[in-house]
C-alpha cells in the first residue's frame, strides 16, 4: 500500500521527474561518449606512436651554412658561387649535404650523448584537384624515428606510386588504385600517417586544419629528389634522458619537446584534458540532479508530513516508511542512467569521427568496457542513494 501511495505522489510530480530524467541522462551520457569516443583513438594511437617511434623533440636549424661550416673547402667553394642555403646545396653537391648534416647531427649527439639524432626531410607542394588548389606535404620515409603508419594498402614501391591521408581521400571520393594528379600523375598505393604530423599543420605561418584539402604524401626516395618543391629540414630525435632545449650550437635555432609541439604534441593535451573534461561535466550534471531531486523529496515529504505523521502512529518503523521514497526514485534514476549510457555509446563514434576530421590518427572500433558501465550508472546511483537517504532521514528524525 506504501508503495502504491509514493507512486501516485510521484505521479503527480511527472513534470519535475521529467527535467529530473533529462539531466540523470546527459549525466550518464556525456561520460560514456566521451570517455568512449577519446578511447577510440587513444589506445590505437599510443600504440601508433610506440610502432613508429615518435619523435621526444625537435630541432628547427639555420636553412643556410654558418660561418664555422664555412670552415669546410666544399662548402667555401659552394658559397663563392652563390650556394650557401641547404636546399641549394642538396641539389649542387648531394655529398656535400651530407656530410654537412651528419657533422650537425654529431654536434647534436655531443651535447645529448644518449640521444639519437635522425634528418627530417620534407617537400612542400601545391596542386589543382576538382578545381581547387590544395597543399601537400611529402614526407621522406625515416629510418628509425617518425616511421611512417599504413591504414591500409601499401608503401610506394614505384616512382610512380605515392600514399596519401586516409582522411584527406574520404573528403574527395579517393580509393586506393585510382590516379591523382599532384603536378604530375601517381596511383594511390595506400593510406599513411605520420607521427610528428599528428595535427595537419603543415606551415606555422598557415594554420589550416582542412583535411579535405591538404594531406601528407608518401613517396619512394627516388620520386621525393626527383619531385619539384620547397625543401625544407629539421632534426628529430629521440632519448632516455632528460632533453636539453638550451643548446647553444651556431645552427640550431630552437629545441622543442613533442608535447610542446602543436603540430605533433596537441593530441596529447587534447586526450588527457577530454577524459578529464568528461568526468567533470558528468559529475557537474549529477550534481545539479542530486540537487532537484533532494528538493523535490524535501518537498513531498514535507507535504505528506500529515500522512507520514499517522502512518507512525499505526506502528510503521522509519524504515517501513522511507522504503518506497527511497527505492522508486532509485529504480527511476537506474533506468535514466541505463538509457544515458546506452545514447551515450550510440554517440561516441560521432564523437571520434569528430576528432578525426582535425587530428591525423589511427582509430578502433569502439567496444564497451565494464568499468566504463559502472562508472557511468552505479557511481551517480550511488551518489543519489546517499543524498536521497539522507534527506529522507532528515525528514524523519
Amino acid at each position: 500500500m506504501l508503495y502504491k501511495n509514493v507512486w501516485k505522489t510521484l505521479n503527480r510530480k511527472w513534470m519535475q521527474l521529467l527535467a529530473i530524467a533529462i539531466i540523470i541522462v546527459m549525466s550518464s551520457l556525456t561520460y560514456t561518449m566521451m570517455f568512449y569516443g577519446i578511447s577510440g583513438i587513444e589506445v590505437p594511437t599510443e600504440e601508433y606512436l610506440e610502432e613508429s617511434n615518435q619523435e621526444d623533440f625537435a630541432i628547427d636549424m639555420l636553412n643556410r651554412v654558418t660561418e664555422e661550416e664555412l670552415r669546410d673547402p666544399a662548402l667555401a667553394t659552394l658559397a663563392e658561387t652563390g650556394t650557401f642555403t641547404l636546399t641549394d646545396i642538396k641539389q649542387a653537391d648531394a655529398e656535400v649535404f651530407n656530410r654537412l648534416i651528419a657533422s650537425r647531427i654529431a654536434a647534436v649527439e655531443q651535447e645529448m650523448p644518449d640521444a639519437t639524432i635522425e634528418l627530417r626531410d620534407l617537400k612542400a607542394i601545391t596542386y589543382t584537384f576538382d578545381d581547387i588548389e590544395h597543399r601537400g606535404l611529402i614526407v621522406k620515409e625515416s629510418d628509425t624515428i617518425n616511421r611512417s603508419y599504413l591504414e591500409a594498402g601499401d608503401r610506394p614501391s614505384a616512382n610512380d606510386e605515392v600514399a596519401l591521408n586516409k582522411k584527406y581521400a574520404e573528403e574527395n571520393g579517393i580509393d586506393i588504385g585510382d590516379t591523382i594528379d599532384i603536378g604530375k600523375p601517381f596511383t594511390v598505393s595506400g593510406f599513411v600517417l605520420f607521427p610528428d604530423y599528428t595535427l595537419p599543420l603543415f606551415d606555422d605561418n598557415f594554420f589550416n586544419l582542412d583535411p579535405g584539402s591538404q594531406t601528407l604524401l608518401l613517396m619512394t626516395d627516388e620520386s621525393f629528389e626527383t619531385f619539384i618543391g620547397q625543401e625544407s629540414f629539421r632534426l628529430s630525435g629521440v632519448t632516455d634522458q632528460a632533453i636539453k632545449t638550451d643548446i647553444d650550437l651556431p645552427f640550431v635555432v630552437s629545441v622543442m619537446e613533442t608535447e610542446n609541439i602543436i603540430r605533433s604534441g596537441a593530441i596529447y593535451s587534447e586526450i588527457s584534458s577530454g577524459k578529464a573534461m568528461a568526468l567533470g561535466l558528468s559529475l557537474f550534471i549529477v550534481s545539479i540532479a542530486v540537487i532537484i531531486v533532494a528538493i523535490l523529496i524535501s518537498n513531498m515529504l514535507e507535504a505528506e508530513r500529515g500522512q507520514i505523521g499517522l502512518l507512525k502512529a499505526i506502528g510503521y518503523s522509519r524504515r517501513q516508511i522511507a522504503s518506497p521514497y527511497l527505492v522508486l526514485i532509485l529504480v527511476f534514476a537506474f533506468f535514466m542512467l541505463i538509457i544515458g549510457y546506452f545514447l551515450g555509446l550510440y554517440f561516441a563514434n560521432p564523437l571520434k569521427e569528430l576528432y578525426l576530421d582535425f587530428y591525423l590518427l589511427p582509430s578502433i572500433t569502439i567496444a564497451q568496457s565494464p568499468l566504463v558501465f559502472v562508472t557511468a550508472v552505479f557511481a551517480p546511483l550511488l551518489f543519489f542513494a546517499l543524498v536521497a537517504g539522507a534527506v529522507i532521514y532528515k525528514n524523519y528524525g
